[in-house]
């Protein structure tokens, strides 16, 4: 049984708070109107998480609760400031302060987000049951409370649940996100995404069709360009062309970028199961279930294959490329494979199971400097997953 503390607030935040708690499990919440109250039944209920209002989160009382209890997570909610600029200063205060996380309103408006989150905070959290004892032992200790607040920054870093977006007054977007984001999309097979400076592309191998999006708030689809007679696995922007991946017909098809991403050249794959494309910067980069390969492709008229690597994956769906390393998913397992090339070699660095991802089902992979961006055809949902919180299982 989850024992869930929540401070209530006067603006109704506090009921999507509730809302995501429905969709984790069994848990038992208590709520209190007042800190005292909460504050006083916290050693006998014996809390695994305690919900703060923005409003009171600066309060000698809340601050109390920091103090004395440094290995429960805190997270302050609602609306911090009106202004951007005073809330992320707040925002910054609070957590320097010790709280494990700010949920903003835009947050707390995403439920899908918000679930996830909690989930995390509950699992990374230093309040379990099992240990609650112990932790308050020694948090006891006066001596201990510093390093106690330490760990707990370290460990719960990714808790820091800034709103996605922007600011419902402002409009501004505020750009510090390491919170999970999760867009659902409007159409049931999605196969493949790739980012550009501006746009998310992405495809539907049932449709036929390659869809961008706007990489604004909700991912709006700016344009839909259909290909009746080809199924998309895989898309990457290099060169200045859109390159695609069928592997019904066993072709990647370089595309320029005009009203109808025309086709320049097609090349057959140098396996006969292709899955997925990445750019480094310099080579296109293929993969190959069935052979087990992941092939460097050199930009030239023939698409030619410079050298091959064994994949450490047994069932790639997707790959993507940063310059530096190679990212690798697993729909099998939904293992995440960061690996580096040399001329002799792929050799992975790291496998990240992403929190909570049991049995989403990859479908395809891409990302940038900050994030991974990963889709799951079983759930027609996009997930814009900071590379901050992946933390490796092997």
């Amino acid at each position: 049984m989850l024992n869930v503390f929540m401070l209530d607030d006067r603006n109704g935040y506090s009921k999507h708070i509730q809302d995501a708690l429905e969709d984790i499990g069994e848990y038992k919440l208590l709520k209190f109107n007042r800190i005292k109250g909460l504050y006083n039944n916290i050693v006998t209920s014996r809390p695994q998480v305690i919900f703060m209002p923005s409003g009171k989160a600066v309060s000698p009382s809340a601050r109390r609760i920091l103090s004395d209890f440094p290995f429960i997570p805190v997270i302050a909610y609602g609306e911090f400031a009106r202004n951007v600029k005073k809330s992320n200063s707040k925002i910054h205060k609070l957590l320097t302060a010790g709280y494990a996380g700010c949920i903003a309103v835009e947050t707390l408006l995403n439920k899908e987000s918000l679930v996830f989150g909690v989930k995390n905070i509950i699992w990374r959290g230093l309040a379990k049951p099992e240990l609650w004892e112990k932790e308050y032992s020694i948090a006891r200790a006066e001596t201990r409370n510093k390093v106690y607040r330490g760990v707990l920054a370290a460990s719960l870093t990714f808790l820091i649940l800034v709103i996605t977006g922007f600011i419902a007054k402002d409009k501004v977007s505020i750009t510090e996100n390491l919170s999970p984001v999760i867009y659902s999309v409007p159409y049931l097979n999605l196969s493949s995404l790739a980012l550009s400076r501006n746009s998310l592309w992405t495809s539907d191998w049932q449709t036929q069709n390659i869809y961008k999006h706007s990489l604004g708030r909700n991912l709006e689809i700016e344009r839909v360009y259909p290909f009746p007679d080809m199924r998309f696995s895989a898309l990457v922007l290099a060169d200045g062309y859109i390159w695609t991946l069928d592997p019904w017909q066993k072709k990647i098809r370089k595309h320029n970028l005009d009203k109808k991403l025309s086709i320049v050249k097609e090349f057959q794959t140098p396996g006969t199961n292709p899955t997925g494309l990445a750019y480094d910067g310099k080579y296109l980069i293929s993969s190959d279930n069935a052979q087990g390969k992941l092939y460097i492709h050199k930009l030239d008229d023939k698409l030619t294959v410079l050298k091959e690597y064994s994949l450490p994956a047994d069932n790639p769906i997707g790959i993507y490329a940063d310059g530096k390393y190679t990212w690798i998913a697993d729909a099998m397992t939904n293992k995440i494979y960061c690996c580096y090339i040399d001329d002799f070699d792929l050799a992975v660095k790291n496998i990240f199971i992403p929190p909570d991802y049991e049995g989403m089902k990859f479908s395809s992979i891409s990302g940038d400097s900050e994030y991974l961006w990963l889709a799951s055809e079983k759930d027609s949902k996009i997930y814009k997953y900071p590379k901050k919180l992946l933390e490796s299982v092997e």
